[in-house]
């Protein structure tokens, strides 16, 4: 159900304006900083990449709290996912609702996230993108793009 739930809090803001973009920073910033490892405490400002953030928003909004990789960096919500043992690069163990992480660049650093929407031959997902919105995604299974998955 807590997937179900995720991809439907993350689905509201599809295609949404930066005004509401500016609203999650802040909601990040008041509501999700606190659960950030005191070593790596870092409010997300205007000009910052947001997927991290946007797919923390999403986990707080939905009840998550000390057991989600709370960050701004994705490279980072993969270290904290690999210590608790959710993350995976196992495409059979991921449902709807959990993490898809992307390297974009090809090498090998983890550059990107988004929730997984559905998984069968492709993969459906919910992200902040491009254009500075929410969107969907479509790619086959076997990307090479795709990082692993953090189960949530």
């Amino acid at each position: 159900m807590k997937g179900i739930n995720m991809i439907r809090t993350a689905k509201l803001f599809l295609r949404c304006d930066k005004n509401i973009v500016n609203n999650l920073r802040a909601y990040y910033n008041d509501n999700c900083y606190q659960y950030v490892k005191p070593e790596r405490k870092y409010r997300i400002k205007y000009n910052d990449e947001w997927c991290a953030m946007f797919v923390s928003v999403v986990a707080h909004l939905n009840g998550y709290r000390d057991n989600f990789p709370y960050e701004v960096s994705v490279n980072e919500q993969v270290k904290i996912a690999k210590a608790n043992g959710t993350f995976t690069c196992d495409v059979k163990k991921v449902r709807q609702g959990d993490l898809i992480v992307f390297n974009w660049n090809d090498d090998f650093v983890p550059d990107h996230i988004g929730f997984v929407d559905s998984v069968g031959d492709v993969i459906k997902t919910v992200e902040r993108n491009k254009d500075d919105t929410v969107g969907v995604r479509t790619l086959k299974k076997t990307s090479k793009y795709i990082y692993g998955y953090i189960k949530c």
